[in-house]
C-alpha cells in the first residue's frame, strides 16, 4: 500500500511539472505593459526573437544614460528604441548587427522617471540570446529630454556649460536663457567628431511671443572649426537658443556669457591743449577758478582717462 502511494504521488508530481512551463526560459514581455525590469548599471541576460520585447528602467535623479548591447553571432541584427513615454515615438535608435556585435548608444540625458526599450531581433536563429546594459550617470549639467520645442525648453543659466547630445533621430534641443541686462553676450559651443567634415550643429537665437518664434542670429558648430562662438548684441530679455543636427550624431556643450566692457571710467582730470597755451585742472571746473583763455582760431579740449 505504502509503494503505490508513494508511486501515486510520483505520477502525480511529474504530470503538475509537465503541465508548467519551465519558468528559466519562459517569456511575455512583448508588451510596453508586461515590460521586464532591469537594474541601472548592471549588464542583464536577454532572449530575443521575431517579435520585440520590452525591458523598462528608473531613473532617480536627472543624469544621462548609455545603452550598450553585445551578442556573439556572425549574421544577427538587434534593432533597440529608446522611449520615454509609450504613447510617443522612440527618441533614440540603436543597431547591433553582425558588423558591431558590440553597439553603445550615445549618451542622452533625463530626468527622474520610467523609461522603456523595444528590442527587435533579425537572425538565422530561432531565439537570440544577448547582453543590455544601461549606465546612468548622475548630473546637473545635461540637457533633459525631450527639450526638442520652446514648452519643453530646458532652462541655460549665463556663464555655466550644458552638455548633450544630438543625433539623427532626436535632432533638435532647445534651451531656454535670460538676457538681465542690454550688451554683448558670447555663444560658445563645441560637439565631438562626428564622421563627414561638413557634419555639425547649427544653432540659432530666438525670441518667442506665445504663438511665434523670431530669429534674432545663428552660428554653425561643424566638424572643420571644431570648437567656435559668436558674439550677438541681446537686450534684456528672454530668448531661446534652438539647434539643429546637420547630419550631426555626437555630444555637445553650449555656453553664454556676457562680453565685459574694455572700456575703463573716467578719473576726473581734464586736459585742455591749444596752441598757446597747456594746463591741467584737478576737481571742479568753475568760472572763478577757469584761467581765462586767449581767443584764437582753433583750440582742442581732450579728457584723459589715465
Amino acid at each position: 500500500m505504502k509503494m503505490r502511494k508513494f508511486a501515486a504521488v510520483l505520477l502525480a508530481i511529474v504530470l503538475l511539472c509537465a503541465a508548467v512551463p519551465n519558468v528559466a526560459f519562459a517569456q511575455d514581455n512583448f508588451s510596453f505593459d508586461t515590460a521586464k525590469k532591469i537594474s541601472l548599471n548592471t549588464t542583464t541576460a536577454c532572449m530575443g526573437s521575431g517579435r520585440s520585447v520590452y525591458y523598462k528602467f528608473t531613473i532617480n535623479e536627472p543624469g544621462y544614460i548609455q545603452i550598450t548591447i553585445e551578442h556573439e553571432y556572425d549574421s544577427a541584427y538587434l534593432y533597440c528604441k529608446l522611449y520615454d513615454d509609450p504613447q510617443k515615438s522612440h527618441i533614440q535608435f540603436l543597431v547591433s548587427d553582425k558588423e558591431s556585435i558590440i553597439a553603445k548608444g550615445n549618451k542622452i540625458g533625463f530626468d527622474k522617471g520610467t523609461y522603456y526599450l523595444g528590442i527587435e531581433s533579425e537572425s538565422n536563429y530561432n531565439d537570440l540570446e544577448f547582453d543590455l546594459t544601461v549606465n546612468f550617470t548622475p548630473a546637473d549639467d545635461w540637457e533633459r529630454e525631450r527639450n526638442d520645442n520652446v514648452v519643453t525648453a530646458n532652462d541655460l543659466k549665463l556663464g555655466e556649460v550644458m552638455h548633450g547630445t544630438i543625433d539623427y533621430n532626436n535632432k533638435q534641443d532647445y534651451f531656454k536663457f535670460v538676457i538681465p541686462s542690454d550688451g554683448m553676450y558670447k555663444l560658445s559651443m563645441t560637439h565631438e567628431y562626428s564622421e563627414g567634415s561638413s557634419y555639425g550643429i547649427y544653432a540659432e537665437i530666438e525670441t518667442y511671443d506665445g504663438t511665434k518664434e523670431k530669429r534674432v542670429d545663428t552660428m554653425s558648430c561643424f566638424n572643420d572649426y571644431g570648437q567656435t562662438s559668436k558674439t550677438f548684441s541681446l537686450s534684456a530679455g528672454t530668448y531661446y537658443l534652438w539647434l539643429d543636427s546637420q547630419l550631426c550624431s555626437a555630444d555637445y556643450t553650449v555656453r553664454i556669457d556676457k562680453v565685459k566692457s574694455s572700456s575703463g571710467g573716467s578719473s576726473g582730470r581734464i586736459s585742455i591743449n591749444i596752441p598757446f597755451v597747456s594746463f591741467s585742472v584737478r576737481g571742479t571746473l568753475s568760472s572763478t577758478s577757469m584761467p581765462s583763455i586767449p581767443t584764437s582760431s582753433s583750440m582742442l579740449l581732450t579728457r584723459s582717462t589715465a
